[in-house]
C-alpha cells in the first residue's frame, strides 16, 4: 500500500512539473509580445475600450501566431530565470520608452503640420507673440 501511495505521489508531483526545458516561444518573440501586451494594457487603462482592446489582442495573436497557452507556458518558463527576467524587464522598459519617443515625434510632426495650415493672420499672430516673448526676455 505504501508503494502505491509513493508512486501516486511521484506521479502527482511529476505532473505538476514542466518536463519541457524549452519555452514554446523563443525569447525574442516572447519579449516582443510581452512589450506589446504591456502597451495594450496601458492604452486600455486609459481608454477602457474593451472591444477595441479585444481586437488588438486578436491582431497580436494572429500577427505573432501564438496561443494563450503558449504565451503562458513561455511566461512561466522565463519567469523562473530571475536574473534573465530582470534583464528582460529592463529591455522591455527601454523598448516602451523608445516607442513613447517615437509617438511623441509623430505627435510633434502632426502638430507642426497643423500649425503650417493655420490661416495667414493666425500665423502672423503667433509670430508676433514669439517676437514679443523674445523681446521680454532681452529686457529682463
Amino acid at each position: 500500500m505504501k508503494h502505491w501511495v509513493a508512486v501516486l505521489l511521484i506521479l502527482v508531483i511529476s505532473a505538476g512539473c514542466d518536463l519541457n526545458n524549452r519555452a514554446p516561444l523563443d525569447e525574442e518573440t516572447y519579449m516582443q509580445i510581452r512589450t506589446e501586451l504591456e502597451i495594450v494594457y496601458m492604452i486600455h487603462s486609459y481608454t477602457g475600450d474593451t472591444e477595441r482592446t479585444a481586437e488588438i489582442l486578436q491582431y497580436l495573436k494572429d500577427y505573432y501566431n501564438f496561443t494563450l497557452e503558449e504565451f503562458m507556458a513561455s511566461y512561466r518558463f522565463y519567469e523562473r530565470q530571475l536574473p534573465e527576467e530582470i534583464a528582460r524587464y529592463e529591455r522591455m522598459i527601454m523598448a516602451m520608452n523608445e516607442e513613447r519617443l517615437r509617438i511623441d515625434d509623430v505627435a510633434r510632426d502632426v502638430v507642426t503640420d497643423v500649425e503650417l495650415e493655420l490661416p495667414e493672420d493666425r500665423k502672423n499672430l503667433r509670430h508676433h507673440r514669439a517676437i514679443g516673448e523674445e523681446e521680454e526676455e532681452i529686457l529682463d
